[in-house]
């Protein structure tokens, strides 16, 4: 538990973890500022040019709260990769990774490191979560979903939709980050680190629909990127009330299963070669 508990101390005094931890929370609450701010401008266009000032039901706040959670979700998930790519490279740089191995066995200094970027992880999501739910109860409300008078989603059931949803994301976002933890097990240089950490990811998630079945067996293909397959990003439809979109068969149960496997497995990898290395 002391490698654990250094390793929290260590990442809550670095500046650099301070400074990223709110970015995925501002980059959420900017996307539903501005969205809210463009919807504006379109109806006061729309109304310049002499269309009907008949108010609309107003829209309710899952839905942009739901964007905000996708888009604060992307932000995240490359903070994590980066954070794991450069996570073990700058001790090894700097030459005090060998001297952490001799205060902790490496498999466990290894894990200290994971749990981290673990806490990281939840951390920064919960502060994501927190903030565009915040803001958009502030300029939407978290209402029922009304179309026409009647009720097309409760807000009881789009709390729990976007619970499910949140929480099928996590499993993605540790396997990133202990991805890049991998990497930088094996890796000596931190600009190889990252490129050999984002380059994988993002070419594989550019190039994913060429070949779902694959992609739903690898944690990336779960990952809130740029394709639109990830839980998060089929919440941003569900939270709207759309009666003919759900969840896939067995969607949120894969969202953990693959990339959960997926961590634990790369979490084994790079206690193995940080174990093997002569540091």
């Amino acid at each position: 538990m002391i490698p654990i508990r250094a390793e929290l101390y260590r990442m809550a005094r670095l500046r650099a973890t301070l400074a990223l931890l709110p970015l995925p929370a501002l980059a959420g609450v900017l996307w539903i500022v501005g969205a809210r701010v463009a919807d504006r401008l379109a109806e006061a266009r729309r109304l310049a040019a002499g269309g009907d000032p008949a108010a609309a039901a107003p829209e309710s706040g899952f839905g942009p709260l739901a964007d905000g959670l996708r888009t604060g979700s992307a932000v995240l998930t490359l903070i994590l990769l980066l954070l794991g790519a450069l996570s073990l490279v700058r001790e090894r740089e700097q030459g005090t990774l060998a001297l952490a191995h001799l205060a902790a066995g490496r498999a466990r200094f290894v894990a200290a490191r994971a749990v981290a970027l673990l806490v990281f992880a939840v951390v920064a999501f919960l502060a994501l979560g927190g903030a565009c739910a915040l803001v958009a109860a502030k300029m939407h409300g978290l209402r029922d979903v009304v179309e026409e008078g009647f009720v097309m989603a409760e807000a009881s059931t789009l709390w729990m939709e976007v619970g499910r949803g949140a929480g099928a994301t996590v499993p993605a976002l540790v396997a990133a980050a202990w991805f890049g933890l991998a990497v930088s097990a094996a890796v000596n240089g931190p600009g190889a680190a990252v490129g050999l950490t984002l380059a994988p990811v993002l070419l594989f998630d550019a190039l994913k629909g060429l070949f779902p079945d694959v992609a739903a067996r690898v944690f990336v293909g779960w990952l809130p990127l740029l394709s639109g397959d990830a839980p998060i990003a089929h919440l941003t439809d569900i939270a709207r009330g759309y009666s003919d979109v759900e969840w896939g068969e067995h969607e949120l149960l894969h969202a953990g299963l693959v990339p959960g496997t997926w961590a634990i497995a790369l979490l084994v990898l790079a206690a193995t070669v940080t174990r093997r290395r002569s540091v």
